[in-house]
C-alpha cells in the first residue's frame, strides 16, 4: 500500500468512528426528594499538519480525546455541591507507535507526558461546595476565581494557573484554566442609591493544599511532543542547532507551611458602570529561571542537533493592586444604527516583580527586582450588517501593554513569561457571526505580539446540530509566527454531547 495512503487511513477512520459516537445528555434525577443534575460530553479532535521539519509532519499530529462529566446536588434552597471530571488523552501515540520519522523525531518519547492525563488534579477539575446564606456566598473546595474582563490575555487574572502542554490544539481558552483548592467568601452589602447598586465585597485565600503551577508547553519534542517550540540557535557546528528538552531544577513552595496566597475585590455598578478594585498577594504560576552549562546532542537527525538548557529556578512572589471598567458606550447608539458597542479595561500596579538580567559581556545572569503597571482596553461592537449576515456581525478588539519601571529603552530582561523590554505591546481581534438560524457559528481570532514579532490566528466553522449547540462538528485553521518562521497545521474537532 502506498506510504502516504497508509500514513492517512488512521485519520479517515477516526472521524468515521467519531461520526458514528453515542451521544451522551444531560439528565436529571431525585436523591432523597432533592435535585441530581448529571451532564456528559465526549470529543475528537484531530490536528493535521503538511510543513514538514523536525517540529512537525506532513500527516496527522494529534488525536486528543476528551471525556466530561459534571454533576450537581442541591440538598438545601441555599446549599448546592458541584464536581466535575475530566478524563483527556491523545491516541496519536497509538497511531504512530510505527512510524520511523514519529520515532526519529523523538515525538514518540513524549507520549509519558500526553498520551494521557493521568494526575488526580487533571482528573478532578472542580469540586466544591457553595453556602448563600442571606447576603453571603461562601465557597470552598477545587474552584476557578475569574476577576479579569480581557479575552485571550489574562491580565487581572492571575489566581488560577493553565493548562498549556498542548498548545494550540487546546484554543478553548477556558478550558485550559486549572482549579485550585480556595476558600472564598462574598458579601453583597444592603446598599443602595440612585448612582451606585450591587456592591459587593469578596475575599479569598489559597491554603496551599497541593502547589499547582501553570503547565506550559515543554521544550524538547522528547517532552513537549508536537507542540514543542521550533528555536534555531546559532552555533558554530554543522546543520542546524535547535533547542531541546530543558534539564530543571525548579524549587516549589511547601504545601500547607509556605506558598500562601489572598486576594480582595470591590465591586459594584457606579453610575452604569461595572466597577472593581482589586488586591492580589501571592506568587507567580510560572518560575522565573536562570541558565547553567548547557549540552549538546549532536546528529538527532541527519543535520540536526539539540542543544539542552540547564535551568534552575524558583516562584517569586507577586502582589498588586488594580482594578477593572465595563460599561455601555450609549452616546454612540445612534451613531451607530441602534447598537452601544461596550469598553471593558483592565489595569494594575504590580511591586517588586522579580525578572533576570543577563550581562552580555560575562555571560553571568543576576536577579533584579522591578515595579511594573499593566493595562489592556478592549471593545465589544455588534455591527449590523443584513447583507453579510443575518444575525449581526461582533467584533472585539483588545490592545494590551507592560511598563516596566527602572529599564533603559534599549535593555530587555527576562521575566516569568519571556523577555520584556521597558514597553510591551500585544494586540487581539475576534470576530464572529453565524448563519443558518445561528446553527452555523463562524468566527476568526488573531492574536498579535507586537514587541516579539510574533502571533497566532484562528479561523473558525462550526455546525451545531441542535439548536442549543449540545452536539456540534468544528473545523478550524490555525498558524503560529514568530518572525520569519511560520509553523502550519489544521484541526478538526467533532463533539458529541
Amino acid at each position: 500500500m502506498n506510504k502516504e495512503i497508509r500514513r492517512g487511513l488512521p485519520f479517515l477512520i477516526l472521524i468515521i468512528l467519531n461520526c458514528y459516537a453515542t451521544p451522551i445528555m444531560a439528565k436529571r434525577y431525585g436523591l432523597f426528594n432533592h435535585p441530581l443534575d448529571i451532564y456528559g460530553q465526549v470529543s475528537q479532535s484531530f490536528a493535521f499538519g503538511w510543513h514538514d521539519d523536525f517540529d512537525t509532519e506532513t500527516d496527522i499530529n494529534a488525536a486528543i480525546w476528551t471525556g466530561l462529566f459534571e454533576g450537581a446536588y442541591q440538598p438545601a434552597e441555599d446549599f448546592k455541591i458541584f464536581g466535575q471530571l475530566i478524563f483527556t488523552g491523545d491516541l496519536v501515540y497509538g497511531l504512530k507507535a510505527r512510524d520511523d520519522s514519529w520515532r526519529e523525531k523523538q515525538f514518540d518519547q513524549s507520549w509519558r507526558e500526553l498520551a494521557l492525563d493521568d494526575s488526580y488534579w487533571q482528573i478532578l477539575k472542580e469540586f466544591h461546595a457553595t453556602w448563600t446564606p442571606g447576603r453571603f456566598l461562601f465557597r470552598i473546595g477545587k474552584q476557578i476565581i475569574s476577576w479579569g474582563q480581557t479575552d485571550g490575555i489574562r491580565l487581572m487574572d492571575q489566581i488560577n494557573p493553565l493548562d498549556l502542554r498542548r498548545g494550540f490544539a487546546d484554543v478553548e481558552f477556558e478550558t485550559t484554566i486549572i482549579p485550585l483548592w480556595l476558600l472564598r467568601t462574598d458579601y453583597f452589602l444592603p446598599f443602595e442609591t440612585a448612582w451606585l447598586q450591587d456592591l459587593s465585597f469578596q475575599f479569598w485565600l489559597n491554603p496551599n493544599v497541593d502547589f499547582i503551577p501553570t503547565q506550559n508547553t515543554a521544550a524538547g519534542n522528547n517532552v513537549g511532543g508536537i507542540w514543542a517550540p521550533y528555536l534555531e540557535i546559532s552555533l558554530p557546528l554543522p546543520g542546524k542547532t535547535l533547542l531541546g528538552s530543558a534539564d530543571q531544577r525548579i524549587e516549589e513552595p511547601n504545601e500547607w507551611t509556605e506558598g500562601q496566597e489572598f486576594g480582595v475585590r470591590v465591586q459594584g455598578v457606579f453610575k452604569d458602570t461595572l466597577v472593581s478594585l482589586n488586591g492580589f498577594y501571592g506568587r507567580e504560576n510560572d518560575p522565573i529561571v536562570t541558565a547553567g552549562p548547557p549540552s549538546i546532542e549532536f546528529d538527532v537527525v541527519p543535520g540536526i542537533n539539540l542543544l539542552h538548557p540547564n535551568t534552575k529556578g524558583f516562584y517569586p512572589d507577586f502582589r498588586f493592586v488594580g482594578g477593572t471598567l465595563s460599561r455601555d458606550l450609549t452616546f454612540l447608539r445612534k451613531l451607530l444604527l441602534g447598537i452601544s458597542p461596550v469598553v471593558r479595561l483592565e489595569t494594575f500596579y504590580a511591586f517588586c516583580s522579580t525578572f533576570v538580567s543577563s550581562n552580555s559581556a560575562t555571560g553571568i545572569e543576576t536577579l533584579e527586582e522591578h515595579d511594573e503597571f499593566r493595562w489592556a482596553i478592549g471593545l465589544d461592537w455588534k455591527i449590523r450588517a443584513p447583507k453579510l449576515s443575518p444575525s449581526g456581525i461582533i467584533i472585539q478588539p483588545q490592545f494590551f501593554q507592560r511598563h516596566i519601571f527602572g529599564l533603559s529603552p534599549n535593555e530587555a530582561l527576562m521575566s516569568t513569561t519571556g523577555r520584556v523590554q521597558k514597553d510591551n505591546y500585544a494586540a487581539t481581534l475576534l470576530v464572529q457571526t453565524a448563519y443558518l438560524n445561528e446553527r452555523l457559528p463562524v468566527s476568526f481570532f488573531w492574536l498579535t505580539d507586537i514587541t516579539n514579532q510574533a502571533g497566532f490566528f484562528k479561523p473558525a466553522l462550526a455546525y451545531l446540530w441542535d439548536a442549543i449547540g449540545q452536539s456540534k462538528q468544528e473545523l478550524c485553521f490555525y498558524m503560529v509566527k514568530r518572525k520569519e518562521r511560520v509553523i502550519r497545521s489544521s484541526t478538526i474537532r467533532i463533539i458529541f454531547t
